[in-house]
């Protein structure tokens, strides 16, 4: 089939994106939840019979979460983000949503010691990536742990009620 071979004609192993625990993948009667990347859940054996003949990307965990790669680069490895994708799903301002022209934004940049970590990657459509970039916006935490976009001034948006 064509759209699978590559330009030497090989055939183009596929990369399937399952989140999945490992007894699901261990037993035949694991316990354990599979889940394809933006799509259904399916069952275990199926998640068995798609990771046979594919690319396996080994995503390391610290008590169920994706560690990243700290410091050791900027530059967002495809695993880490297809997590980031995974967790937002879209653009994480508020109101907006939009899941097409999306990018990876440090939260703490890079250049000033923030790390290629999934705690420190949101997902940004290119419109709200520049508000940061360009317009003086910033990404806080709030004490739950929810993201707050702040105006140049440092004034939460949406302005919360006093």
């Amino acid at each position: 089939f064509e759209v699978c071979a590559t330009s030497d004609g090989s055939v183009a192993i596929p990369t399937v994106v399952l989140h999945t625990e490992t007894p699901a993948l261990a037993r035949r009667d694991g316990p354990g939840v599979s889940e394809l990347q933006s799509g259904p859940v399916i069952s275990n054996e199926m998640a068995r019979m798609l990771s046979c003949d594919c690319d396996v990307e080994l995503v390391l965990e610290e008590d169920g979460r994706p560690v990243g790669i700290g410091r050791k680069s900027r530059k967002i490895p495809g695993w880490l983000r297809r997590q980031v994708v995974a967790r937002d799903h879209h653009c994480i301002f508020p109101g907006c949503g939009r899941t097409v022209f999306i990018q990876i934004h440090h939260r703490q940049p890079w250049s000033e010691g923030g790390a290629t970590d999934l705690d420190n990657l949101v997902l940004l459509c290119w419109w709200h990536h520049i508000f940061i970039h360009e317009k003086g916006w910033h990404i806080t935490r709030d004490t739950q742990g929810r993201h707050v976009f702040r105006q140049p001034d440092w004034t939460p948006y949406p302005p919360r009620p006093t």
